[in-house]
């Protein structure tokens, strides 16, 4: 085949074993020279550290409540996440505290080595962008697919699930995959 065209994310971007997935079928599939015809070509995970909290309904702060609200009772030292549309009224009250950071970028135009070492464990250092004292109680976290390897916000749509006020390519060049 002279081109691998794929949609095997999930909500968190890297699901659906796609990354072993993408390896067998640039190696087994692709044509000899066609190994960086990819689309997606490139799939990058950012994420914000937020302050959620339960908002007053009818005048009664709600708040005592938050330690048994799915959102803020998730546990990120046991692997747990909640799934929240931050679009939405699920989420509550919603600030963003601090700067989007990138936390992966793979070009699967790549050979394996360069993917897996774009997917190795390392630090992600998060800017807060708040002046006064703030809670931090939840990472949101969101995949931009680029069809190409241009980082343009003018260029070919993105396929992403990110919020709408923390992408960059969240004026209208964007698709929910």
């Amino acid at each position: 085949s002279d081109c691998l065209v794929m949609e095997l994310m999930d909500g968190s971007g890297f699901g659906e074993s796609m990354v072993r997935v993408i390896l067998h079928a640039k190696a087994k599939l692709l044509a000899k020279g066609a190994e960086s015809h990819v689309v997606p070509r490139v799939l990058g995970i950012k994420a914000a550290l937020l302050h959620i909290r339960l908002p007053c309904l009818g005048g009664v702060d709600l708040s005592p409540m938050e330690a048994f609200w799915g959102p803020t009772r998730a546990l990120g030292c046991e692997g747990e996440f909640a799934s929240v549309d931050l679009d939405t009224s699920e989420a509550g009250l919603c600030t963003v505290v601090s700067e989007v950071s990138e936390v992966w970028r793979v070009d699967f135009a790549g050979d394996a080595e360069s993917i897996a070492e774009a997917l190795r464990s390392h630090v992600v250092e998060f800017r807060l962008s708040v002046s006064e004292a703030s809670t931090v109680n939840a990472v949101a976290w969101w995949f931009e697919a680029h069809l190409d390897d241009s980082d343009d916000v003018g260029g070919p749509p993105i396929l992403t699930n990110a919020p709408a006020g923390l992408s960059k390519y969240s004026n209208g060049n964007t698709s929910h995959w």
